[in-house]
């Protein structure tokens, strides 16, 4: 198609075309169409430029396929030959190539051809037209055939006097080798949608801070950020610093976060995240499905053990994973400056992603090395010594944590954590970032409330997955619980660091277990806070996070199914939680009886030698 091209442009297209030999390759974008008969039936390329002349802008478009689409475009041709009708059954092929310069398009339509009206051309015959403002200005028909060509080339070549010339150098960017060692047009052997782009989408070029259709010079600058947590660390890569900065906020309260320059890749897995790569949802079907974090995510494990998966709701989030080299890369829609200043304050789709992606990455690796994930909040005592809360959903252990933690007590964990056993017999504790769900009742009995109001009158935005019932409370200053339909309450959504920059909390990054308390909530209004000997203070396998209650499903088989610890490190970290010292504890509604009993039990429990195995 480039050789059709440059050779038989119309005169006034020709400068746009050698302007689109020259520019960067990084400023096309590909939109793929897929067949169940074969990988893929339809590329179009599109590129949008500043024309030379500073006079606006180019658009150019190349489309080829082997099977559809089929749709005849263009306008009709005149009714005389050699356009005929039904030369053939339908074109089920088509190809052309578009520019757009201001109000006139120039189209060179590929054999072979069927435009409107049914009208047909034979083979190796191609049509160029030039339309402005819906009028035909050009419309020429003529014949190329392949075969004849390179006869032709090859007779005169034969019986020619003078040596056969050596094939031209290229001397675009697009086809220009580095001095001395030639190489294939770039153009003709390069793909800029990489094989896992979403079928029936498109490349969104636009980067942050550009206009569209400016592109840079050299290769774009990735943005780098090296995330440890427990030895272990993740590397995330970005095209924009929306996705590093808002990593860097999101771990940085409770794992290691560094920034490096952006040509550096640490050892071990890392994740590199593209803005603005697709424009509409995907049309593939994946043999799977998942909700991940109330995401309906399909993904498809391939034979070579690659994963690829994408979103099933906009903007698509696509996701290729290979575990050779333990790279996961996630390439989103509708990112961009435009995505960031509609949602200002908040994580774009990209950015979220992103964070969750690589904890999950952190979590495989922190299992590999001995450690298993609790479903048990945590709090590290002025003293040093951490004291975990364990029971059913509902039981108080987030009300426990955070009671500690407004009480002077450093927050390591307000859901889950990470545990290990250490050589001292204990666990060593290592936080999982996650956002804090808080019921109303509690924020406003821990003198929290008005901070979160004050916040959100200001502007700053709420969780994203915060319902909308919880923000109005917030704001309103209303006390009670919020419930949904079926009676279920509606929690506050609270992100690590505002755990800090709004409540004032302290948070902790790393802790020794030294004591376990078993919360109950007790409904009866006359019940004190207590402890309570009389109910059994023995922790059991439900302590680790199960799949009935895990949220982020291992997508891409990260953790070869041991998602909360291989069963050889749970059974470790169950024996030793069970020789801690554990006092069994009933809470109530009066959250400064609460408090007056936790402050005064923790030091003394934290202090009681482990039982003897």
């Amino acid at each position: 198609m480039a050789p059709h091209a440059r050779r038989h442009a119309p005169h006034p297209a020709r400068p746009a075309w050698e302007h689109y030999l020259a520019c960067d390759p990084a400023t096309t974008t590909t939109e793929p169409v897929y067949d169940p008969r074969l990988f893929v039936a339809a590329l179009t390329e599109r590129t949008d430029l500043p024309r030379p002349d500073s006079q606006g802008w180019l658009h150019l478009r190349l489309a080829s396929s082997i099977l559809g689409p089929g749709q005849a475009e263009g306008t009709p041709p005149a009714p005389r030959p050699p356009w005929r009708q039904g030369l053939r059954a339908a074109d089920d092929r088509y190809r052309h190539v578009t520019v757009h310069a201001g109000r006139t398009r120039f189209t060179l339509h590929l054999g072979p051809v069927t435009a409107p009206g049914g009208w047909q051309l034979e083979r190796n015959h191609h049509r160029i037209t030039a339309v402005r403002d819906g009028a035909v200005l050009h419309d020429e028909v003529l014949t190329d055939s392949p075969l004849q060509t390179s006869v032709r080339h090859a007779v005169a070549l034969l019986f020619a006097v003078a040596p056969v010339p050596p094939p031209p150098r290229p001397t675009s960017p697009r086809c220009a080798g580095s001095p001395g060692s030639p190489r294939p047009c770039a153009r003709e052997h390069r793909t800029t949608s990489p094989p896992w782009t979403l079928p029936g989408t498109a490349r969104n070029r636009t980067r942050p801070g550009r206009l569209p259709g400016h592109r840079p010079k050299g290769p774009a600058v990735m943005h780098t950020l090296g995330l440890t947590a427990g030895q272990q660390t993740i590397t995330i890569r970005s095209t924009t610093p929306t996705v590093t900065d808002w990593s860097t906020t999101y771990f940085g309260p409770f794992w290691k976060t560094s920034r490096a320059p952006h040509t550096s890749v640490g050892h071990g897995p890392v994740v590199t995240a593209t803005d603005g790569d697709h424009r509409a949802p995907a049309t593939i079907a994946h043999a799977h499905h998942a909700v991940f974090a109330r995401e309906p995510i399909g993904y498809t494990r391939h034979p070579d053990h690659t994963v690829t998966a994408h979103t099933l709701t906009g903007p698509v989030i696509a996701f290729h994973y290979t575990p050779d080299n333990q790279h996961l890369q996630i390439s989103s829609s509708q990112e961009g400056p435009q995505a960031t200043a509609a949602r200002p304050g908040r994580p774009t789709p990209l950015a979220t992603a992103t964070t969750r992606f690589a904890r999950e990455m952190m979590r495989a690796r922190l299992i590999k090395d001995g450690w298993v994930l609790l479903h048990a909040p945590a709090a590290v005592l002025p003293g040093g010594q951490t004291v975990l809360a364990l029971g059913d959903s509902g039981a108080g252990k987030t009300t426990t944590a955070l009671t500690l933690a407004a009480a002077g007590a450093a927050l390591l964990a307000n859901d889950c954590c990470f545990a290990r056993p250490n050589p001292t017999g204990s666990l060593d504790l290592l936080p999982w970032p996650a956002a804090a769900t808080v019921g109303l009742g509690l924020l406003h009995a821990l003198h929290l409330a008005d901070s979160a109001r004050r916040h959100l009158k200001a502007g700053e935005p709420p969780h994203p997955t915060q319902d909308q019932r919880v923000t109005a409370a917030l704001t309103t200053g209303r006390t009670g619980a919020v419930r949904s339909a079926s009676g279920r309450e509606l929690k506050a959504h609270i992100w690590p660091e505002q755990l800090t920059r709004w409540f004032g909390l302290p948070l902790a990054t790393t802790g020794v277990a030294a004591g376990i308390l078993l919360p109950r909530i007790v409904t009866t209004t006359s019940a004190p806070a207590r402890v309570n000997d009389d109910r059994s203070a023995h922790v059991t396998a439900d302590v680790f996070v199960t799949s009935s209650k895990e949220r982020y499903p291992d997508l891409f088989g990260l953790t070869d199914g041991h998602h909360t610890g291989t069963p050889r490190a749970r059974d470790e970290v169950l024996q030793i939680l069970n020789r801690l010292p554990r006092r069994a504890v009933d809470l109530t509604y009066d959250q400064a009886a609460n408090r007056r009993l936790l402050t005064t039990l923790t030091p003394a429990l934290a202090t009681v030698q482990p039982a003897e195995q």
